[in-house]
């Protein structure tokens, strides 16, 4: 049996703030499922009702980020997993 997964961390002031995770096989289609996750969380936040945003680039230039090894960072990645007998295999990042 094996499964893939894509995970996105988002990490800010030395402290993870987020982990969204996707288990679709399509590592493009995993990717595209997290940034609509994002996109839906902020607008629950701070969409007013009559507006909201569709796409990761309006809600890009909608906010200030701060950039740095110190102050936040995201990273994606997806990995395929075999599990048998012997344990857990990670087969590779995809």
């Amino acid at each position: 049996m094996k499964i893939t997964i894509t995970t996105l961390v988002i990490i800010e002031d030395m402290e993870v703030q987020d982990v969204i995770h996707s288990f679709n096989e399509d590592p493009a289609k995993a990717k595209q499922e997290i940034i609509q996750e994002i996109i839906d969380q902020v607008n629950d936040i701070y969409s007013d009702g009559t507006e909201s945003y569709t796409t990761m680039e309006e809600v890009l230039g909608s906010f200030t980020f701060k950039v740095g090894a110190s102050q936040g960072k995201a990273y994606i990645e997806s990995q395929e997993i075999s599990f048998n007998r012997g344990g857990t295999i990670i087969n590779k990042e995809l």
